[in-house]
């Protein structure tokens, strides 16, 4: 593990997670500190966290063995489980083959990022607390994890 990937693992651990949402196929869960209010993002009226969670393209949720949802799922299956993810608290965050990320949520159900054969992950860690007025964040980058603003 990068040990720019754990510095930003290690400030998810523990966070609520206070909105989910998805658009375009991608995927946003919305972290606070626990007991935190997080304020309103003006652009898309979502609730803007202090931490976000973002994997554009595929993804999937899985509860155990079994998958509950993916980035196609219907309308009926993503509130379902969309439900079960918003208020849960994040326990652990991971780079699996090819630097997916897989995030281990209260309650049994994980996140995991699912790249097309021969493309890179498409996930970010923002972090809009430890620089001041500004937004930080990780992705994968040529095959390495990469800082950027």
């Amino acid at each position: 593990m990068s040990g720019l990937f754990e510095k930003y693992r290690s400030t998810l651990i523990g966070k609520t997670v206070g909105e989910v949402w998805r658009g375009h196929g991608s995927i946003f869960l919305e972290c606070a500190e626990p007991g935190a209010v997080m304020r309103r993002d003006g652009l898309t009226d979502q609730l803007l966290g202090h931490y976000t969670v973002m994997i554009e393209g595929g993804w999937r949720i899985e509860d155990g063995a079994s998958m509950m949802c993916d980035q196609s799922s219907d309308p009926v299956a993503w509130d379902a489980v969309s439900g079960r993810l918003a208020g849960s608290t994040i326990e652990d965050a991971r780079l699996g083959a090819n630097s997916e990320l897989s995030v281990q949520l209260s309650g049994g159900l994980r996140l995991v990022s699912v790249a097309a054969p021969g493309e890179q992950p498409g996930w970010r860690i923002f972090d809009r607390r430890s620089v001041p007025g500004e937004e930080v964040w990780i992705k994968v980058k040529d095959g390495a994890i990469f800082e950027d603003r």
